[in-house]
């Protein structure tokens, strides 16, 4: 039998728990403060996302329907683990009310292990 170095079985072991449990982050937008805030407690009550962030106040310009549009939004970033966001997204396009929701999800790195222990122990139920 051979032995994997120190060095290399702890890098393994590391970038597997990585995978289950790396972090992911989720940001979203909507009309009024209220609905991401009533949106943000329904998914970390469920325990989809860790932890929801809103900021309030917003000036989103886009292109709609042929026209320019400018709007106050309020922007949700949801904090999760690479296996809840497929789950958080599925639930997020239910729970919106726009008809075309900006939902953007991006890989993230902590170099807080009790911050990533947290998140994932959160979302796991541990």
């Amino acid at each position: 039998m051979t032995r994997v170095p120190k060095r290399i079985a702890s890098f393994t072991r590391v970038n597997l728990l990585s995978k289950l449990t790396g972090t992911v982050a989720v940001l979203t937008t909507f009309d009024t403060e209220a609905k991401a805030r009533k949106v943000a407690r329904s998914l970390v009550r469920d325990r989809l996302a860790a932890c929801g962030t809103i900021f309030p106040a917003a000036h989103s310009v886009y292109g709609w329907k042929r026209k320019v549009v400018e709007a106050q939004e309020s922007v949700l970033l949801l904090k999760t683990t690479d296996l809840a966001q497929r789950a958080l997204t599925q639930r997020l396009m239910k729970l919106h009310p726009y008809e075309a929701p900006e939902i953007l999800v991006w890989s993230v790195r902590s170099d807080d292990p009790d911050y990533s222990d947290w998140l994932a122990g959160w979302i796991s139920g541990r």
